[in-house]
């Protein structure tokens, strides 16, 4: 099992890193859009595997470091739903038939 979270956890970190190319990676948005459709389902995966983890979160005492670990977790998985969000919210081809016409402000800042 734990073999299997690593390669999972790997498997977001590279899918991550790729993802961040952008546009230089992927000239076409429909690869991005599935790729991080991807990464979203993997992060579903993720959490629902660590589910025990979140109902711990409020138990036990905590020391420095698992401080300093809820927060991170914590911090990565805020900014992990945002981006998650402005990514459904612009896309043009994988969630289409969720019809968003607006929010585009929230998604992005256009250029001057």
């Amino acid at each position: 099992m734990k073999s299997k979270r690593m390669a999972l956890d790997i498997l977001m970190t590279v899918l991550s890193v790729i993802l961040m190319g952008g546009n230089y990676l992927f000239p076409a948005d429909n690869v991005h859009e599935i790729l991080g459709l991807a990464l979203f389902l993997l992060w579903a995966v993720h959490i629902g595997l660590n589910r025990r983890w979140y109902g711990a979160v409020f138990k036990g005492k905590y020391n420095p470091y698992r401080v300093m670990q809820t927060v991170i977790n914590c911090s990565i998985l805020v900014c992990v739903i945002f981006l998650m969000i402005s990514g459904i919210i612009l896309s043009n081809h994988v969630f289409t038939f969720l019809n968003i016409q607006s929010g585009l402000g929230f998604a992005r800042i256009p250029m001057k």
